[in-house]
């Protein structure tokens, strides 16, 4: 794709950067947007509030969003330069850079028109950017000279190519340690299980801990971890010392704290739904 880049005056050169070029007589492209990382709701606690695109632990269940190079490049010659781009972020602070442009269109109203969403993922007709530079909606953009049908539908494209985060159904989590209880297994299980020692034919190695215990059997036919059920799984009444295990409570020497155990019964809960990777 060739995309022209028109040549300014000195004389306009001065009064964009000491008007902003939403004073040219134009609004511009997305009036009055914050530049600065998108906030996040916060709960009284200080955790983000999880939403219906978010996953049980609170981090988004889709693919982050991501913007071509073919459009980050068009932004730079068709709407950059003297407003959005390079250091320019015209009267309203708007910057259309490659590490700026998502943060600043997706899934973000319109100062303007909070109806009005600048980037629709998936749905370009009823995206703000599209209607600004097909002339639908308020003044065409951008200043001095349309897209061609051929830049159009590059960022009818891209639009179209976003996949909603409420579209996407979340596969299954894969099965994987605590950071605590990879510390306790290598401070307190090391001599008899980790590092290539598998006492009573258990290797609890921190590498193969998952493959080796979740919906595995034990010798006495118990499940070791049963993701979810800590009450129900083998290591945790071996911790414990539950009624009915084969030999004694481990580890040998001192017992593990209550806290200790507290996180391996976390860890199993924790583990529902999981799968292990093959």
């Amino acid at each position: 794709m060739v995309v022209t880049r028109s040549i300014l005056p000195v004389a306009l050169v001065w009064a964009l950067s000491t008007l902003g070029c939403t004073q040219l007589g134009d609004t511009s492209l997305f009036p009055g947007l914050d530049t600065g990382p998108p906030q996040t709701d916060t709960n009284t606690d200080g955790t983000d509030s999880a939403d219906a695109t978010d996953a049980t632990d609170g981090t988004d269940a889709c693919e982050p969003y991501t913007i071509p190079e073919a459009v980050t490049t068009l932004f730079a010659t068709k709407c950059g330069t003297y407003c959005h781009t390079g250091g320019a972020t015209s009267g309203v602070e708007l910057a259309l850079d490659a590490d700026k442009a998502i943060a600043n269109l997706v899934d973000v109203p319109a100062f303007s028109d909070k109806t009005a969403i600048r980037v629709v993922p998936g749905d370009p007709a009823a995206s703000y950017l599209i209607q600004k530079v097909q002339g639908t909606a308020g003044s065409r953009m951008p200043l001095g000279g349309q897209l061609t049908a051929a830049e159009e539908k590059l960022l009818t494209d891209w639009v179209s190519s976003l996949v909603p985060c409420a579209d996407v159904v979340p596969g299954p989590k894969a099965c994987e340690l605590t950071a605590e209880v990879t510390t306790i297994i290598n401070a307190r299980c090391a001599g008899c299980h980790t590092g290539g020692a598998k006492l009573g034919a258990f290797d609890f190695d921190p590498a193969r801990a998952i493959a080796n215990t979740v919906n595995v059997k034990a010798t006495n036919g118990e499940t070791l971890v049963i993701p979810g059920d800590p009450d129900g799984s083998y290591v945790v009444k071996k911790l414990t010392g539950a009624a009915g295990i084969v030999g004694s409570t481990m580890p040998q020497g001192a017992l593990l704290d209550e806290a200790q155990v507290q996180s391996f019964r976390d860890w199993i809960t924790g583990l529902d739904g999981c799968e292990v990777a093959k």
